[in-house]
């Protein structure tokens, strides 16, 4: 699960940390990781990783995307948020093109 900022001035260590604590009060059991690293210079991605399979990552990403405890205070226009697998994550790192993998995102993904 992929959380794509699209700003510089949205503290990413505050975020990070309101995902760490969401994970914390909803997905204790899980074993999730979160890490962050830049993809150019306006675009920033904190990963949350280690899901079993499609269905629980599917099932975060619905219940997290919208949630108002996280987002609070952030122009949504500013994030992107998105699913995508670790064999994946390699291409769409290499090609940086957020726009093709949101393309195919919502085509494998929500549909």
């Amino acid at each position: 699960m992929v959380i794509d900022v699209i700003s510089t001035n949205i503290n990413i260590n505050e975020l990070k940390y309101k995902v760490s604590d969401y994970n914390t009060k909803y997905y204790s059991l899980s074993n999730l990781s979160i890490s962050n690293v830049f993809l150019n210079d306006r675009n920033q991605l904190i990963t949350v990783s280690s899901f079993e399979n499609k269905e629980k990552v599917m099932s975060y990403y619905n219940s997290i995307k919208d949630n108002k405890e996280v987002f609070i205070k952030i122009d949504p226009s500013k994030v992107i948020q998105f699913v995508i697998t670790v064999e994946n994550y390699g291409t769409f790192y290499k090609d940086k093109s957020i726009e093709k993998y949101i393309e195919f995102f919502e085509q494998a993904y929500l549909k």
